[in-house]
C-alpha cells in the first residue's frame, strides 16, 4: 500500500471517529430523547 493511501485512510477514520464523537455526544439534543 501506498504512503498516500495509507494517511488517507486514517484521515477518514479520524473524520469517522469525530463524528461519531458528536453523535453520541451526551450534550447533543438527540441524546435527551
Amino acid at each position: 500500500m501506498k504512503p498516500e493511501e495509507n494517511s488517507k485512510q486514517q484521515n477518514q477514520g479520524e473524520l469517522f471517529r469525530n463524528r461519531l464523537d458528536q453523535i453520541l455526544d451526551p450534550r447533543h439534543p438527540l441524546y435527551q430523547i
